[in-house]
């Protein structure tokens, strides 16, 4: 079984609503948002028994049936993905270090929204509005400053580590309903396989990145156990209150690596039973708030006898998720270990060569910062640069999310051939030529790399290293206009003919720029340059000749001609 049949990426998962209903129900949640805000400030005595008592409930068990469903509406997803759906976003990459250290950020802002609702929020609606207001505000910027979810839903946002703890095993799985195309921009990535994400992050390899996890995780339940057994008292030390709070997860935490030091459970077990025990806590307790709040909006008196159903029913809930995530990390252990296996082979012979190819290595040289390491042959580039501890954005290691293009300055030959998914890949990327996915490439012979460079300014190696200049058989194309229509025709024809003259002829006078963007340019915030899309040294790469100021006047096809004039 391949890993993409037993963890299908969203792309091969069936779309269940269309894409209309999804836009109406984000926009219809947002508004719904809006008005609980309002309410909180004008009505606060209702806004917080809605909020705190019956809205905020029921989202654990939303990410425990259906978590695609939230990521699909939540307000602050929405807002953060406007402005790449709408066409203005910067697209810019978050560093390394933002990335790598994210979820310290979306945990710490989780933990002080728990200890500090009981003293503040559970009876202050304008602190709690100001809040909700804060984390639409900032998903917005996020998106608007950096690609795809990682300005916020992939890294910062404090709901992301609740999310992938309680629905790490999901019922049902809903699609990805904005990049319909991935980006690359964060690594194992929630939205593009919700199935396997939970447990290449417990195992990465990686231990900064998967220790971060297993350690929320691992206080969860104390958490939640503390949460809902510490009164605050304003007459007793704020301290004490905390360390009320605190003491239980504080226990949690080392239970968790006992029984992984102790008893040799796996990471991933203990977490996914940590998760499900986390989640059987909160509505164990929380079911009885939730139906007083029914009550005190709805006047429905809800007994004791359904309300201890609807505790049983959340226990089944949490089985089953457990049952099923115990399948499904076997399944993912299988995979990996057949494709580990696979390159061995059967037979002593073919372990002998096995063994012969890995006694024989290749060099690589980093040309960003001047370092050599070798590879393995039959290891992936990946790896290797892993292991030299170079930077680098791993994703799905499969070659199908795109998030580590690497351009292979000297050697591209010594390189295997890219397989079907690395190549549908790189063509939805507009890299095909360009760059190498460092998961699936595999060094035969030393190569040059350079991992700062931007692969979207490289043209293919056949195309940078030869001349345009003209010839009587040379083909010439003109181009009018220099938007996105101009430049991707110049970037398509370019890699089909990489000896054709290519003319950009444009009226403005500035190249590829960002029009939404025109507001920071007239209230001074910016410089037009600020804006460009694209860099200036892109057309050099590409050998397009460009002519700005420049209006078309008439265009004769037949005669192959056009009447210029300059402004």
């Amino acid at each position: 079984m391949e890993k993409n049949e037993a963890f299908p990426v969203y792309t091969q998962l069936k779309p269940l609503v269309p894409k209309p209903a999804w836009w109406l129900l984000r926009g219809l949640i947002l508004i719904a948002t809006l008005m609980i805000v309002y309410l909180l400030v004008v009505h606060p005595d209702t806004g917080l028994v809605l909020v705190w008592q019956i809205l905020i409930p029921l989202l654990p068990v939303s990410f425990a049936l259906v978590p695609g469903l939230w990521r699909n509406i939540c307000p602050m997803a929405f807002l953060n993905q406007l402005p790449r759906s709408l066409g203005f976003s910067r697209e810019r990459t978050l560093p390394d270090s933002w990335r790598q250290y994210a979820l310290y950020f979306s945990i710490l802002a989780f933990l002080v929204f728990i200890l500090f609702r009981k003293p503040l929020l559970n009876n202050h609606g304008l602190g709690l509005a100001v809040i909700l207001l804060t984390a639409l505000v900032l998903a917005f910027i996020g998106g608007f400053v950096f690609k795809g979810r990682s300005g916020w839903c992939g890294t910062f946002c404090p709901l992301a580590p609740i999310q992938k703890a309680y629905g790490h095993a999901p019922l049902i799985v809903v699609r990805n309903g904005y990049c319909e195309s991935c980006l690359g921009c964060q690594k194992n990535c929630y939205d593009f396989n919700p199935r396997a994400a939970f447990f290449s992050d417990i195992s990465d390899v990686n231990q900064e990145w998967s220790e971060q996890r297993r350690f929320f995780l691992a206080l969860l339940p104390g958490l939640i156990f503390g949460f809902f057994n510490t009164v605050y008292d304003p007459e007793n030390s704020f301290l004490i209150y905390l360390q009320s709070m605190l003491l239980p997860a504080a226990i949690s935490t080392g239970i968790f690596y006992a029984a992984y030091n102790l008893l040799h459970l796996r990471y991933f077990k203990l977490a996914s039973l940590y998760a499900m025990l986390a989640l059987a806590l909160f509505y164990w307790y929380a079911v009885p708030l939730m139906a007083d709040g029914v009550q005190k909006l709805a006047g429905i008196q809800i007994g004791a006898t359904e309300i201890t159903v609807m505790q049983v029913v959340v226990l089944l809930v949490c089985f089953a998720v457990l049952i099923r995530s115990q399948i499904s990390e076997h399944l993912f252990r299988k995979v990996n270990q057949n494709k580990a296996s696979a390159s061995i082979g059967k037979g002593v012979d073919a372990l002998k060569s096995a063994m012969k190819a890995t006694a024989s290595m290749v060099s690589v040289e980093e040309q960003s910062s001047g370092q050599r390491f070798v590879v393995d042959k039959g290891q992936s580039l990946l790896e290797a640069i892993e292991a030299a501890e170079l930077p680098i954005m791993a994703g799905c290691r499969m070659g199908m999310c795109g998030s580590d293009p690497v351009v292979v300055t000297e050697g591209n030959d010594n390189l295997e051939p890219p397989d079907e998914n690395e190549l549908s890949t790189l063509r939805r990327l507009g890299l095909e030529g360009k760059a190498r996915l460092a998961c699936c490439c595999k060094p035969r012979a030393g190569i040059s790399i350079d991992l700062e460079a931007d692969p979207t300014q490289f043209t293919t190696l056949e195309a940078s290293d030869q001349t345009t200049e003209d010839s009587p058989d040379q083909q010439k194309i003109v181009i009018i206009g220099n938007g996105i229509a101009g430049v991707s025709t110049a970037e398509n024809l370019r890699e089909k003919d990489p000896d054709c003259k290519i003319t950009m002829i444009t009226d403005e006078p500035f190249h590829f720029y960002n029009r939404m963007g025109l507001e920071s340019v007239i209230y001074g915030k910016t410089a037009v340059q600020g804006l460009f899309l694209i860099k200036e040294d892109w057309y050099k790469a590409n050998h397009v000749d460009t002519w700005l100021n420049t209006r078309v006047e008439s265009i004769d096809a037949n005669a192959h001609t056009i009447s210029l004039g300059t402004r």
